[in-house]
């Protein structure tokens, strides 16, 4: 079984009775199916089945948007610590950061953060307006990171990881170049 019909007798219309939205709780409007005109005559919303199917289109197409869009996130998660995502890269730095409880949060959120800080991206522009304006209103957390230096040949970032409030040495992930810091004297 690849969709679900929920059949209708008319045509779909916001006017009438047989306009349907569906909202999740923070009261952001969800499109998990389709209106169609049924060869019997009838109008159905045709709700997909298909697991990777995510707010009408599939998470993979909608992951391989943002890669051709050349925009940088970073997905991960342990265990059951809820999953982290990220907007930005460690080699330029990250520009907003969110854990979420579900992997149906992760495009939302991706979508949101993507409109917020590259509002004239092709991507940004291909959503929706409602997430659009959405971006706009909605407060992003800075990303938690240990310290930051640059290196000293290109003059990229490199991040620690949180918890690390000194770096010693790193390996630059833009020109990979062996870096050692002075260590600071004692007093």
């Amino acid at each position: 079984m690849d969709y679900i019909d929920i059949v209708f007798d008319g045509p779909p219309s916001p006017e009438g009775a047989r306009f349907v939205e569906v909202e999740d709780s923070r009261r952001t409007s969800i499109n998990f199916g389709e209106w169609v005109h049924r060869p019997d005559g009838y109008w159905a919303l045709r709700i997909s089945t298909d697991a990777r199917h995510l707010d009408g289109v599939m998470l993979e197409d909608e992951l391989q948007n943002i890669y051709d869009s050349e925009i940088n996130v970073r997905i991960s998660w342990l265990w059951d610590g809820g999953i982290d995502v990220r907007l930005g890269d460690e080699m330029n730095g990250y520009l907003a950061e969110e854990n979420v409880s579900s992997t149906g949060h992760v495009v939302p959120w991706l979508q949101e953060s993507i409109a917020h800080f590259y509002p004239d991206s092709t991507y940004a522009i291909s959503l929706d307006p409602k997430t659009r304006e959405r971006a706009t209103r909605r407060p992003f957390l800075p990303p938690i990171s240990g310290a930051q230096v640059r290196c000293p040949d290109c003059g990229a970032t490199h991040a620690a990881p949180p918890g690390m409030e000194e770096v010693f040495a790193f390996v630059c992930a833009h020109c990979g170049t062996g870096v050692e810091l002075p260590r600071p004297k004692p007093i």
